[in-house]
């Protein structure tokens, strides 16, 4: 009997473990602690952009991560162009190379998205 009953806690304990860290990767977007890992190559013209976006998820959804991955680089190239006092020509999503993988263990699915992006000539 206690072992049955230090199993449904353990059990219950590590569910709440697994909920928690769902809700907590869940709740944050693009920006923040599980934001992206971003690699910018300058140039006169533009930039390349390579960004890893990593995401716990108890159901895989790839579709939905990839989609996350596009609004990053969208959210970042903006970011990198207004630094620079310049706009960009927008991309399309044909443009973007785009790779995802799953770890299964421990749940995390990752996407790791690259682009060319180009500063619009003003005149």
């Amino acid at each position: 009997m206690a072992r049955f009953l230090s199993t449904i806690i353990l059990t219950l304990g590590l569910g709440g473990a697994l909920a928690s860290c769902a809700q907590l990767a869940e709740t944050t977007g693009p920006v923040g602690p599980f934001g992206p890992e971003t690699k910018v190559w300058h140039s006169s013209s533009g930039f390349a952009l390579t960004l890893s976006h990593k995401r716990y998820q108890y159901v895989p959804n790839l579709d939905e991560l990839m989609g996350v991955c596009r609004q990053s680089l969208r959210l970042v190239s903006d970011d990198i162009a207004a630094e620079k006092g310049k706009d960009i020509i927008p991309f399309e999503d044909g443009e973007v190379i785009m790779k995802t993988a799953r770890d299964d263990v421990m749940g995390v699915s990752t996407c790791k998205a690259s682009v060319s992006v180009s500063y619009a000539v003003t005149g």
